[in-house]
């Protein structure tokens, strides 16, 4: 009797995790769709480049980008994703572009997770086209594979701990390491804050490649019902990176 009630009760568990909306922006969370049905998200960005950034140096400019990005399990425990992408660019001193940017696919494999979802292990790969014109600042310029794993658990069953570490395997440039850390807090069972940050190498065809860059985030998110999420995150740059600020809507479909 005790085995039955801990197998159903690990059923409910395993089906409330179900079609749940990962929240977080440099790590992966084990919150996946339900199994061959999608989960749709529209993305704004908002991102302004300082005077010292590598892009476009002694230059102020913003970058606006509207994305669609899409998930489906296919597969237990296997996610696919999708993002495609629409910059546009202006600057005070040069011409204004926009267009199609940079777009990526991937998968993410959930290979291990507690029954009780605290500690798991997320191996995940994505591969980024060079579709954006770098010089109209709509693309990086080169195609690159990032392979990562990411790590996480739960304490006190509010408090979501998250690492992820990445290699980018790039066409041109050294490939580089890419380190994102997440913390989000449960304030009831809708409404979520967080914070995050995230280290990343600079190529090195970029004016100073020798460096690297760290961003800090800080966001919540608001499950309105069992289809609609909205999440809203503040970025701000805290060393050698191309933004100063940046501001990110998401709003998130569950099909």
């Amino acid at each position: 009797m005790r085995r039955l009630l801990f197998v159903l009760m690990a059923i409910l568990v395993t089906a409330s995790a179900l079609a749940e909306v990962d929240r977080t922006l440099y790590t992966r969370e084990n919150r996946f769709p339900d199994l061959y049905r999608p989960e749709l998200n529209l993305i704004y960005n908002y991102t302004e480049l300082g005077n010292d950034n590598r892009i476009i140096p002694k230059n102020d400019a913003d970058i606006e980008t509207y994305s669609l990005m899409g998930r489906v399990q296919v597969l237990p425990d296997l996610t696919i994703n999708a993002d495609l992408p629409y910059k546009r660019y202006t600057s005070d001193t040069s011409s204004d572009h926009s267009g199609l940017g940079d777009i990526t696919v991937g998968a993410s494999l959930l290979a291990y997770e507690h029954i009780l979802d605290y500690p798991f292990v997320i191996p995940h790969v994505d591969h980024t086209f060079d579709t954006g014109d770098e010089d109209e600042n709509l693309g990086a310029g080169e195609e690159y594979t990032t392979i990562g794993i990411g790590i996480g658990t739960v304490t006190r069953d509010v408090l979501h701990w998250m690492l992820d570490l990445g290699y980018e395997i790039r066409d041109k440039s050294d490939n580089a390491v890419v380190i994102g850390g997440s913390l989000v807090w449960d304030l009831d069972e809708r409404f979520s804050v967080l914070a995050e940050t995230q280290y990343r190498q600079a190529p090195d065809h970029a004016p100073n490649a020798d460096s690297y860059g760290i961003l800090y985030t800080g966001g919540m998110v608001y499950q309105a019902n069992d289809v609609l999420t909205f999440s809203a995150y503040g970025t701000g740059a805290a060393k050698n990176t191309d933004e100063d600020v940046g501001v990110t809507l998401r709003a998130t479909i569950s099909f």
